[in-house]
């Protein structure tokens, strides 16, 4: 993404398509070293992890772990 190229996308932009956790979770999920690219195969893997985290969470709340 560039600014130059206006392929930027904003925060507000990113907040129409996705929850503020999920974008969190993309963060988290990148070392601070490396590049992070917003595209939907990262947006792909942070709703992916959500979703685990919901499931083990609902399955610890019902005591099934």
């Amino acid at each position: 993404m560039s600014k130059s190229t206006n392929n930027v996308v904003g925060i507000g932009e990113a907040l129409e398509k996705h929850t503020s956790r999920q974008i969190r979770l993309l963060c988290l999920l990148h070392l601070w070293s490396t590049t992070l690219d917003y595209n939907q195969n990262e947006m792909d893997e942070a709703e992916n992890y959500e979703e685990t985290m919901r499931n083990f969470f609902r399955d610890l709340n019902q005591g099934l772990c």
